[in-house]
């Protein structure tokens, strides 16, 4: 007999929810030999103790693109916009949990642009997060917020029916990414930006949960 009652923890409902959003889709198998998408991109993050963080990245259709031809993206987390980035105020300590952030709209972006006309592919993207790139590669981490954020990707690429084949790159190799992070992005294209916070809308794990923008579906009946 259960003698105490209360709220599961935020972890515990972020996994119902994101069952209950897997659910609602039927499964379908990968097939191995589905083709690999000529787009690919890499993402970063960057925080300053109390200071400023950014999230960026970039990704192309072309094998050897040029920095003005490439799309991108750069976003500043804020504490008004995304509370939960900063423990005690020092973004810092969301560093991994902000790459993966930066992982999140990278992928989202690539099946945007890699699956137009063409469902079911593979999508190569690059992280200088060695951690977050075994998180990924086996859908697996513990730790809040970065979990959370690692179902919203799971859950966007069994919504398009994609996969992503990850790879670890030392910073040094990430320099496009590593420079979006920071205020000044010079050399990218303005007309090729993309829209962060249009993106972001797109993702009910992290609305209804990581920023509680919408409780509704802790209501339904199951």
């Amino acid at each position: 007999m259960t003698q105490v009652s209360g709220k599961p923890n935020k972890l515990v409902r972020s996994f119902a929810l994101f069952l209950y959003k897997l659910f609602g889709k039927p499964f379908v198998q990968a097939s191995p030999f589905i083709p690999l998408t000529s787009w690919h991109g890499a993402s970063d993050a960057g925080a300053a103790k109390h200071g400023p963080c950014f999230v960026g990245g970039w990704l192309s259709d072309k094998n050897t693109p040029a920095k003005e031809e490439v799309w991108w993206f750069h976003h500043e987390v804020t504490p008004e916009g995304h509370p939960w980035a900063f423990k005690s105020g020092d973004p810092q300590k969301r560093i991994a949990a902000l790459e993966m952030m930066g992982t999140l709209l990278l992928v989202y972006f690539l099946i945007q642009k890699g699956s137009r006309g063409s469902a079911r592919v593979m999508i190569p993207m690059v992280s200088d997060n060695q951690g977050n790139i075994y998180a990924i590669l086996n859908q697996k981490t513990r730790k809040m917020p970065t979990a959370l954020l690692l179902m919203e990707l799971v859950l966007q690429l069994h919504l398009h029916e994609c996969r992503v084949a990850p790879s670890h790159v030392k910073r040094d190799f990430n320099q496009w990414a590593d420079e979006l992070t920071h205020p000044d992005y010079r050399g990218f294209h303005p007309s090729r930006r993309l829209d962060v916070l249009a993106a972001w809308t797109h993702f009910p794990l992290v609305q209804e949960v990581l920023e509680g923008k919408d409780d509704s579906l802790w209501n339904i009946s199951l």
